[in-house]
């Protein structure tokens, strides 16, 4: 039985600009060298992946597809599930560093 998912939002809507819409979930994101794209993965988000050309495009892409998914659970009244954190994913404080990388871009043809 195949249930219709109805997004709660209309496409004129904006995608809500603070991260707290996007409840912090992680991305991870690599580059495909066959077709050339970056891919992006939500590991909290099961089968939710996307890709883009460009770094920014992906994280974009990456963007609509959290919130797409997040509608699903929203609108059959399903729990949704917790993103990750450093706490939670064995991470200790001695081990974390900050890194500044500043923009990312395309590989060179």
């Amino acid at each position: 039985m195949s249930i219709p998912i109805q997004s709660t939002r209309t496409p004129a809507e904006p995608m809500p600009d603070d991260a707290s819409a996007m409840s912090h979930y992680s991305m991870v994101i690599e580059w495909d060298p066959r077709d050339d794209i970056y891919v992006v993965t939500v590991p909290e988000l099961e089968g939710c992946r996307t890709h883009g050309r460009t770094y920014e495009e992906a994280v974009a892409q990456a963007r609509d597809a959290i919130w797409s998914w997040l509608d699903a659970p929203r609108a059959w009244g399903l729990p949704i599930p917790p993103p990750r954190t450093y706490s939670t994913t064995g991470d200790s404080p001695q081990r974390r560093t900050r890194h500044n990388c500043g923009t990312m871009r395309s590989p060179p043809a």
